[in-house]
């Protein structure tokens, strides 16, 4: 038989950057990117014997202090965007102007004759890869970046949301107006 007791456990729910002094909660764009160490020092350590050294700085202080030091990978979107439900490629994945012959709701596996439709498959999740790896890098968290992909209509671009730039042929031009943003430009 098994017996249970009472767990109380501390939940972090917000932070504020010791640098530039922004709140964050949890939840909010810019958490997932937040920095936090806190560890213990030992004997002969510059900070003091048993010293706890801790700093939490904001996503933005954490590239603008340590930058330079910091080794950045691309996330691997790949996973990410093939467990998308099928209906997130339903009506964008196009061949030659006209909807690919794949039944985009059920992705069900093409047969040895399309082979060219998987190319093509491959060749969409590749560009959806560096479109949400560059939006993922910009906000910061994975569902904003998803949410801002099939949802937000970009001025620049008429309105248009990068689903449907993608969807036109327009990926270059999307990840030149990301780029932008990531370099400090409003859009």
């Amino acid at each position: 038989m098994l017996e249970y007791r009472e767990k109380l456990e501390l939940e972090a729910w917000a932070c504020r950057c010791d640098r530039c002094g922004l709140r964050i909660q949890l939840g909010e764009p810019g958490w997932d990117g937040k920095l936090s160490i806190d560890w213990h020092e030992g004997p002969a350590s510059p900070f003091g014997n048993g010293a706890t050294v801790s700093i939490d700085l904001c996503q933005n202080c954490a590239r603008d202090t340590l930058g330079k030091w910091l080794r950045i990978a691309e996330p691997d979107i790949l996973p990410i965007a093939r467990s998308l439900p099928a209906s997130a490629l339903k009506g964008i994945v196009q061949h030659a102007g006209a909807p690919a012959p794949i039944d985009a709701m059920s992705m069900t596996a093409p047969s040895p004759g399309h082979n060219r439709d998987q190319t093509l498959l491959d060749d969409y999740l590749e560009e959806l890869r560096r479109v949400l790896s560059a939006a993922i890098a910009l906000s910061g968290n994975t569902q904003t970046a998803i949410d801002w992909f099939h949802n937000n209509g970009l001025a620049v671009f008429s309105g248009k949301t990068a689903q449907e730039l993608m969807a036109e042929g327009r990926t270059t031009d999307l990840l030149r107006y990301i780029e932008s943003l990531q370099a400090g430009f409003t859009g």
